[in-house]
């Protein structure tokens, strides 16, 4: 995706490549670019890494503010 995220997995926000992204995905499926989240496996590592367990707790934040904010409207 970018040879500079490769590296350090900590500049994921700062990469114009990365942003691109984002922005044709949310294009391509009608969210907004605050809803894509950048997201890195480790499919490759062997080893833990905090940059990436910090992304996907990020995400997985987001997606539980989202969850709420959609519960809270919701009439029981």
């Amino acid at each position: 995706m970018c040879r500079h995220v490769e590296k350090d997995k900590r500049l994921v926000f700062h990469s114009p490549t990365v942003k691109e992204l984002v922005q044709k995905t949310a294009f391509a499926t009608g969210l907004t670019e605050m809803c894509v989240m950048p997201f890195v496996s480790y499919t490759k590592e062997h080893t833990c890494d905090n940059a990436i367990d910090v992304l996907a707790l990020r995400s997985m934040v987001h997606v539980l503010n989202i969850a709420h904010d959609f519960m809270s409207t919701q009439r029981m």
